[in-house]
């Protein structure tokens, strides 16, 4: 609940919306700091990735759970956008049989693929990011062999 009182005679919402602003600012403030913690300390885990191909192999997957996106940072580069399971592919040879639907820019791809095997997304500022890499990923089980 926002503390505001919008009910007064000549009142407008402004102030409601400046509140509201003001608090999704925080929580979207807090959620990229968690996941960049999470990176941070997911790496030695193999529970966190930053190389951009890794993360689009784990995307095809279904191994994210939290997708971090740098902010303008894949202006140039795409991917290409599946009818199916994998949802994402950097090649034809990487569609493992599913129709191309088309070559669409990197984020987008990026994003669909998230949003169809139930991962969060979350923009971080541009250079939030190790290595300057445009995407990371926070992932449901560890990529290191248990043996």
């Amino acid at each position: 609940m926002v503390p505001t009182n919008t009910r007064p005679g000549g009142a407008t919402t402004d102030e409601l919306e400046a509140d509201l602003d003001r608090h999704l600012a925080a929580i979207l403030a807090q959620d990229e700091y968690d996941a960049l913690e999470r990176l941070d300390t997911g790496r030695d885990d193999g529970l966190a990735e930053a190389d951009f191909a890794a993360v689009v192999r784990e995307l095809q997957q279904g191994q994210v759970e939290v997708l971090l996106l740098a902010s303008g940072a894949l202006p140039e580069a795409t991917l290409l956008a599946l009818d199916r399971e994998p949802w994402v592919a950097s090649t034809e040879a990487d569609a493992l049989g599913a129709a191309v639907l088309g070559a669409v820019p990197a984020a987008d791809a990026l994003v669909r693929a998230a949003v169809l095997t139930d991962a969060r997304v979350v923009v971080v500022s541009p250079g939030e990011l190790p290595g300057g890499s445009g995407a990371a990923a926070l992932l449901r089980w560890s990529t290191l062999s248990t043996h």
